[in-house]
């Protein structure tokens, strides 16, 4: 088989656990889904006074920090936000690996969260790397726009290319270290990082194709916040909270059937 094949089988594996587990999603996922969305509107409209189409953050401006929310409400929703990530991957991998016993406790939220900072570890150098070629290369382009308006295309152009090869590159660090995820949802401690780069060692090209799915997902998503915004920041937040669930259980279910072992069946 192909390796663009083993990639569709791999990918329809992954849809098919997402089809057959619909209802067990809406019912187990579904209220923590909508408690999120109510949470994080009711911080927006406690620090703004109306639904803004980005979440609460500190930001850097001219190499000077700035608050667009007060301290403390910023500290909130990166907690609710961080929480909500983790119990719903985890309440996936659960629907999908432990149907009997989807309901996940202190210790397997804790243990998830350990490895996702395990995964940034594995990711700070090819971060850094990509962010100075990112940065030298955009810096680059638009300095020579300075002297010449129609390279402001180019300049743009360059820095979403750069962006896109960045997202690519990291989805695929992810799926390949991510067996480690799905593991620790299901209270599997002696699995690390270096089974799960093994056991993925014989689909690493089928998880490039997967990858540039994945990040073409998360590139159509903004591309419809982005659009949303035209009508306001509201119906920004609105699209963003209808969209992005699709490219986050779809790579979580791939980190599960990989996990399975199903894809033993794409070879």
């Amino acid at each position: 088989m192909t390796q663009i094949a083993t990639a569709k089988a791999i990918m329809g594996g992954a849809m098919e656990q997402l089809r057959q587990n619909a209802q067990a999603i809406a019912r187990h996922i579904g209220p923590a889904y909508l408690i999120w969305v109510l949470v994080t509107i009711a911080l927006q409209w406690a620090a703004h006074g109306h639904i803004t189409a980005a979440p609460l953050f500190i930001t850097f401006d001219d190499g000077e920090t700035s608050q667009n929310a007060s301290g403390w409400l910023i500290a909130l929703s990166a907690f609710i936000h961080t929480a909500a990530y983790i119990y719903i991957a985890v309440a996936w991998h659960r629907v999908a690996l432990r149907p009997d016993a989807v309901r996940p406790d202190a210790g397997h939220l804790g243990q998830y969260l350990w490895r996702l900072v395990q995964q940034m570890f594995i990711l700070v150098v090819p971060i850094i790397i990509f962010v100075v070629i990112n940065v030298f290369a955009s810096v680059s382009a638009i300095t020579g726009a300075i002297y010449n308006q129609a390279l402001w295309p180019l300049a743009l152009s360059i820095e979403s290319v750069l962006d896109f090869i960045f997202f690519v590159c990291i989805s695929w660090l992810l799926l390949r270290f991510g067996l480690i995820l799905p593991a620790a949802a299901v209270g599997h401690d002696g699995y690390e990082l270096g089974a799960s780069w093994k056991d993925t060692a014989r689909y690493a090209w089928p998880l490039v194709w997967i990858a540039l799915i994945e990040a073409g997902l998360w590139s159509a998503s903004e591309w419809l916040v982005a659009k949303a915004g035209q009508l306001g920041e509201g119906a920004a937040f609105f699209v963003d909270v209808l969209t992005w669930p699709l490219p986050f259980l779809l790579g979580l279910s791939v980190l599960t059937y990989l996990y399975r072992g199903q894809a033993d069946d794409a070879e």
